[in-house]
């Protein structure tokens, strides 16, 4: 049974770092473009978290949750959107105030 969750967390891992790399590559390609270009999101840090958590006999399963910060697609980013919308609403009601 060890060995079917081995292969499942090195196949789950495998893909995870994939695309944590691949959004990486997207936020630099993003920033030099000018162009916004869509992520992945959540599924490399999810599947490298779960790839982490699965693993038989790991005597630190809690570092599977930083898969999700190293993830751009992931905690990072929805800390930067709800930035973003925050700082979008406060833009809005100061231009409402100002028109009032």
């Amino acid at each position: 049974m060890d060995i079917i969750r081995y292969i499942v967390s090195g196949v789950l891992g495998l893909f995870g770092l994939y695309v944590i790399v691949m959004n990486w590559f997207i936020l630099v390609k993003t920033i030099i473009s000018k162009k916004f270009i869509s992520y992945f999101p959540l599924f490399g840090g999810a599947s490298l978290c779960i790839a982490i958590l699965i693993l038989p006999n790991n005597p630190y399963p809690w570092l599977g949750f930083f898969a999700l910060v190293l993830d751009i697609g992931c905690l990072p980013l929805i800390i930067c959107s709800l930035v973003g919308f925050a700082m979008e609403k406060y833009k809005k009601k100061k231009m409402r105030s100002k028109s009032d």
